[in-house]
């Protein structure tokens, strides 16, 4: 019995151990194969990757290279960029685009800690531009089952580039240290309810150099402004609620030294998920109607787009310029190139705003918008600090209602709440009054090759002691039934109507004399 049971323990012991080894060895092999099982699917990864444009009537078509995986890493050999719309038109970049720690989610998506492409370098006729340490961090590569429009809006977290050098004929004309821009999305970039996202961009090291111009005239004007070398920066700021379709641009702006800062602020609603979608439903319409494939569906994309206008709202819009000394600088330069004083040549720029705004018109702006821009030109130019053209309708305006109200200037500045500030004060009815709102009945300057013709006084604006002026005697030139360049005599100059024989190039001076 004894050795019964002691061949049993022996036996029971050797299956147990051989289960266990078994066992050991399941788990080895497991691991052994899970790399195999577990790896990167590039295919996959590009497959996606590509949906993110295809599909949505977007214009963009993306074709990328041969694929290699190492590791957590998929590079691909090279990328092309096409349109339907320009198929000969297609941009190769024959790069390789690394994504780095790619990992796979459990809804079939994808994210990358990063995008890096080798540093570029475009060469072209006559210069060259190079661009290092391109980089797009936090990239969120949708699984493709619900391809969404806002799919390429939440591509990538953030990115980042520079230097930049632009050099022309072997001389560095423009470079900038650095360009960056951070998106930041709510609840989160993954999400597919995405509600809010908000996006920073900003450059660093933004320069200018002329000092190896070849244009020696430009050089030498460059040098008299002192603009030989410019530096600024730029900034882009710009929030996005998904749900009304609320975008803020608050600020889209160049700081420029020694010269001003430009920026512009635009405020709408109705730029929802919808009306994207509305956008690439008209982008194929209007792709079909440019191949021919007749009248029908022109008028389909023309009836598509106002459906589509009519969900935007303007809620404000401003442009506006913060002199930085440029100003002052131009006008003296302008004055002496006249030869006239600074005043005369004030008034010179002020009398040709009217033939500038309505320029290409099929019928004249409102003489009160005329002379409210003339009076903040003026304003400006004799105390230049900032102006502003600001859009401030009382309530929300349809994009389609300032189509309408472009149609009829006479209630443009009601409908759009136009209103021109100059030193943050806004230009009034007084000042407004003072001016005449109309063209010259001559132009003025030293140039006269544009002259409304005359019997014999063509040229008399330019005489040696009123060149860029409008004086008196230069009026000659318009006289009797030659004024074809100048709006009625009645026409806001109701104060002068008696001033001697001359033509409205008089009015024009007395008005600027106030």
């Amino acid at each position: 019995m004894s050795g019964d049971r002691g061949r049993h323990l022996t036996t029971g012991f050797i299956v147990k151990f051989m289960h266990r080894r078994l066992g050991a060895l399941s788990v080895v092999a497991l691991l052994a194969t899970a790399p195999a099982a577990y790896a990167l699917d590039a295919n996959d990864f590009a497959g996606k990757l590509k949906n993110i444009y295809a599909g949505q009537g977007s214009s963009l078509l993306v074709t990328l290279g041969a694929s290699t995986v190492s590791g957590n890493n998929i590079t691909f050999d090279g990328l092309t960029l096409g349109s339907p719309l320009a198929p000969a038109q297609d941009i190769k970049l024959n790069s390789k685009l690394t994504f780095e720690n790619v990992a796979e989610q459990a809804d079939g998506s994808y994210t990358a800690d990063a995008l890096t492409f080798p540093d570029a370098d475009f060469k072209f006729d006559g210069g060259e531009l190079t661009i290092k340490n391109i980089a797009f961090k936090q990239i969120f590569v949708p699984s493709g089952k619900n391809p969404d429009v806002l799919d390429s809006s939440r591509f990538v977290g953030s990115g980042t580039a520079g230097p930049f050098v632009l050099a022309l004929d072997g001389q560095p004309a423009f470079s900038m240290d650095s360009v960056t821009v951070n998106n930041t999305f709510k609840p989160s970039q993954a999400e597919a309810q995405l509600t809010e996202i908000d996006s920073v961009g900003t450059t660093q090291g933004f320069k200018f150099d002329m000092s190896q111009a070849k244009d020696k005239d430009a050089l030498a004007q460059a040098k008299a402004l002192d603009l030989v070398t410019v530096t600024g920066k730029l900034l882009e700021s710009v929030n996005w609620t998904l749900a009304d379709g609320h975008l803020n641009i608050s600020e889209l702006s160049a700081d420029v030294d020694k010269v001003g800062k430009l920026k512009f602020s635009f405020d709408m609603t109705g730029y929802t998920a919808a009306f994207l979608k509305n956008l690439t439903a008209l982008s194929e319409a209007m792709t079909k109607a440019t191949g021919g494939s007749g009248q029908a569906n022109q008028q389909a994309a023309t009836a598509m787009l106002l459906a589509s206008l009519q969900t935007l709202f303007l809620n404000s819009a401003s442009l506006r310029f913060d002199d930085a000394s440029i100003t002052a600088k131009l006008i003296d330069m302008g004055a002496k190139q006249a030869n006239v004083d600074r005043a005369k040549f004030i008034d010179t720029l002020v009398a040709q705003v009217p033939a500038s705004m309505n320029e290409g018109e099929s019928q004249p702006l409102p003489v009160q918008v005329t002379q409210t821009a003339q009076a903040a030109v003026r304003a400006y130019l004799n105390d230049p600090h900032s102006i502003e053209i600001r859009l401030a309708p009382k309530t929300p305006l349809g994009i389609l209602g300032i189509v309408g109200a472009a149609m009829a200037p006479q209630n443009l500045v009601d409908q759009i709440g136009l209103k021109i500030l100059v030193n943050d004060k806004e230009i009034t009815p007084d000042q407004a009054a003072k001016e005449t709102g109309t063209s010259p009945a001559a132009p003025t300057g030293g140039d006269n090759s544009t002259a409304p013709a005359t019997d014999d006084n063509s040229g008399a604006s330019s005489s040696d002691d009123n060149s860029g002026s409008s004086s008196d005697d230069s009026s000659s030139s318009s006289s009797d039934d030659n004024s074809s360049g100048a709006a009625s005599d009645n026409s806001g100059s109701d104060d002068n109507a008696g001033a001697d024989d001359s033509s409205g190039t008089d009015r024009l001076t007395t008005k600027h004399n106030h």
